[in-house]
């Protein structure tokens, strides 16, 4: 990939090399969450790091690369990085940094071997250790989102011990993700047990690593100490506060399975009113006055009552909401308010109804490709509302397709401009096409599983609708009888 000539015409070949594996990686949070998984599973992806980076060579050139991706024209620095690697012929030696930023090049492209050959070229050349052990990772963390956790590990052991501690950490982190995604929990938690045992504060938040311990404890059957960590977290005043709300709401509903509504409710009581956990935080209050124990005194279903009916005028795209608007009539149900019951089974009939129609129309709109430009933009705003959709777009399967076809077009724009080569564009056009089917293809599929989800809440507010029927007639009989 190196032109000739000072307007860069870019006539040669380009191959590509995107890996991205069929496999899925299906990270469930449902309204009521039936596994744990750790943070983090997209790496920071609305979070820029500020450059860390310093001029060895006091080259103009490679500070000017670094500076164009500073301020986010990437584009236009991988073109000024390919003008200082000069023509096809160049056997000149690159300037050291040269090979260390070309593979940051090659992985932000997903063009995974070539970045690894460009970081092997780097540890032979260039002398910025901090640099090239962020290449390592970010080759390392190209292989776990792609499901390649053999090639990952091999990477993260290129990084040396005597790293900087941030990086040390990334690479912990990285590492026991690794073993979580393939189940390994015991594992991760032996991992991570001494770092967490020997802070110097124990009160001193770890964040993500803290989160993925407890994790790690609970999957792999230390429950006590899997709760207490979770419980450690929701508590600490330094942690996030998207982090302790996260854990109050995990442990909130694996007390709940464990038919200890008691705690739940105190966990789930200290989630915020808003805010990406208030949905399901409401549905989960009111579970725990009425489940597992079965508390059907009056009090305790107006409690589950009032926060379903509350939750229930949200929108009905969200998994949560669509539960309450089964769960209040319900309640009412058993309060012996059979008319209020029917009417309120009647509207949750009627509101499935509307959104199975109009989640059919999404995934017809996506299989036709409707949403390309949203994908391009990166403006998941554009794409349609649904908390199965948000799920999937935090995931690395969607991410990896979707990443690959804006890298591709942009690519192929900025060869058009420069009039480099029509076979070269009319390649990148094409293999951009098929990314972006498949990454519209994965949020279409990924309606149709929350589309089954609608049609079975339709059945049960049926069901529910035809059963107060019954229970309504009886109690009127009942009260006919003299």
């Amino acid at each position: 990939m190196r032109p000739s000539g000072k307007e860069i015409p870019v006539n040669d070949s380009l191959s590509l090399e995107f890996e991205t594996k069929p496999g899925s990686q299906a990270f469930i949070m449902p309204a009521a969450p039936k596994i744990l998984r750790p943070v983090r599973t997209l790496a920071d992806r609305d979070k820029r790091d500020n450059w860390r980076w310093k001029s060895e060579t006091k080259d103009p050139r490679l500070d000017y690369v670094r500076y164009l991706w500073d301020t986010d024209e990437n584009f236009a620095g991988v073109l000024e990085l390919l003008r200082v690697a000069g023509a096809s012929n160049n056997n000149d030696a690159p300037p050291r940094g040269f090979s260390t930023l070309m593979g940051q090049v090659y992985a932000n492209l997903g063009m995974r071997n070539r970045a690894m050959q460009a970081a092997l070229d780097a540890r032979k050349n260039d002398t910025d250790a901090d640099a090239l052990n962020a290449l390592w990772l970010q080759i390392a963390a190209l292989d776990y989102q792609q499901q390649n956790f053999d090639n990952a590990e091999l990477v993260l052991n290129l990084v040396p011990a005597d790293a900087d501690q941030a990086q040390q950490t990334q690479v912990l982190d990285l590492k026991s993700r690794i073993l979580m995604a393939q189940g390994k929990h015991a594992e991760a938690a032996a991992l991570l047990a001494p770092v967490i045992a020997g802070k110097p504060d124990r009160n001193a938040p770890l964040g993500h690593l803290d989160f993925n311990y407890a994790v790690a404890l609970i999957k792999s059957g230390v429950l006590q100490q899997g709760r207490a960590a979770l419980a450690g977290i929701g508590e600490s005043d330094t942690q996030p506060a998207a982090l302790r709300d996260r854990a109050n709401l995990i442990l909130g509903y694996h007390l709940l399975r464990e038919a200890d509504a008691t705690q739940a409710k105190t966990l789930l009581q200290r989630l915020p009113l808003s805010g990406p956990y208030a949905n399901r935080g409401l549905l989960g209050l009111g579970w725990s006055e009425v489940w597992p124990e079965g508390c059907q005194q009056s009090a305790c279903l107006q409690r589950a009552l009032t926060a379903w009916k509350t939750l229930a005028q949200g929108n009905p795209a969200d998994p949560a909401v669509q539960e309450a608007l089964a769960a209040a009539p319900y309640a009412l149900e058993q309060l012996g308010q059979y008319e209020a019951a029917s009417a309120a089974y009647q509207t949750a009939v009627n509101t499935y109804t509307q959104l199975e129609t109009r989640l059919q129309s999404q995934v017809q709109a996506l299989r036709r490709g409707e949403f390309k430009q949203a994908i391009l933009n990166d403006d998941y705003e554009m794409l349609p509302p649904s908390a199965a959709m948000k799920e999937l777009i935090s995931s690395h399967r969607f991410q990896a397709h979707a990443k690959n076809y804006r890298d591709l077009v942009f690519l192929q724009q900025a060869i058009a401009e420069r009039g480099g080569s029509k076979q070269v564009q009319q390649r990148l056009e094409t293999t951009a096409q098929q990314a972006v089917e498949v990454a519209q293809s994965e949020l279409a599929e990924a309606i149709e599983r929350q589309l089954q989800d609608t049609k079975l809440y339709q059945i049960n507010a049926r069901l529910g609708l035809l059963r107060n029927f019954n229970r309504q007639k009886k109690a009127e009989n009942s009260q006919a009888v003299p």
